[in-house]
C-alpha cells in the first residue's frame, strides 16, 4: 500500500497541474465536476471491489485493481484540493482571500474529523454509503447552486488570442509555450529553483 500512495502522490503531481490549466480554459465549475464524480465511485461500489479481489487475488489481478485505484486517487482525490481553491480564489476579493482559504481549509478539516469519528458508529459498508451520499449530494450542490468562477466564453476566446497573437511562431515552439508547465515540474523534482 506504501507503494499505491507514492505512485498516487507522483501522479498528482503531473495531473493537477494539467487539470488546473483546463479548468482555467474550460471553467472551474466544469473541471471540479470530474474529480468529484469519480470520487464516487471507489465508495458507492466498495462492496463490488471488495467482492472483485475476493473473487481472484492473484497478482496479477491485483496489481490491475490497484493501477485502477491509482488512476481514480489521482484525478478524483488529488485534483479535488487545488481546484477548489482556485475557484475560491476567482470568487473572493483579494481582501477577504486569506480569511476564505482558512473557511475552506477548516471545513475540510472538519469533515476529517467527523468522518473520521462518524466510523466509529457505523458498519463498514454503511461508511461507504455514507461517503457516496455525501459525494452525490456535493456533486449536486455544485452543478445546481455554485456560480462559473471563470466563464468558458471568456476563457476561450482568451486562448483564441493568444493563439492568433503567436500565429507567426513554428508550431513546435506553440507546444513548448503551452505545456512550459512540464519545464516547471522537472525543476521542481530535481530540486533546482524555478
Amino acid at each position: 500500500m506504501l507503494m499505491n500512495a507514492q505512485v498516487t502522490g507522483l501522479g498528482t503531481i503531473v495531473a493537477t497541474p494539467l487539470l488546473g490549466n483546463l479548468s482555467d480554459v474550460y471553467g472551474r465549475k466544469v473541471m471540479l465536476t470530474l474529480p468529484l464524480s469519480i470520487c464516487i465511485i471507489p465508495s458507492a461500489n466498495s462492496e463490488i471491489s471488495t467482492a472483485i479481489l475476493a473473487y481472484d487475488r492473484s497478482k496479477n489481478f491485483i496489481y490491475a485493481y490497484l493501477i485502477a485505484k491509482s488512476i481514480v486517487d489521482i484525478v478524483g482525490s488529488g485534483s479535488l484540493l487545488s481546484i477548489s481553491l482556485a475557484y475560491v480564489a476567482d470568487t473572493v476579493d483579494v481582501g477577504r482571500r486569506a480569511s476564505a482559504f482558512a473557511i475552506l481549509s477548516g471545513i475540510i478539516s472538519c469533515a476529517f474529523v467527523c468522518g473520521t469519528f462518524s466510523t466509529r458508529f457505523l458498519s463498514v459498508a454503511s461508511t461507504f454509503q455514507v461517503s457516496a451520499a455525501m459525494a452525490v449530494i456535493a456533486l449536486l450542490y455544485m452543478r445546481l447552486l455554485l456560480p462559473e468562477s471563470v466563464s468558458a466564453a471568456v476563457a476561450r476566446e482568451t486562448e483564441k488570442e493568444k493563439l492568433l497573437e503567436r500565429e507567426g511562431e513554428e508550431e513546435e515552439e506553440k507546444v513548448w509555450k503551452r505545456w512550459i508547465i512540464v519545464d516547471d515540474l522537472v525543476a521542481l523534482l530535481n530540486g533546482r529553483f524555478v
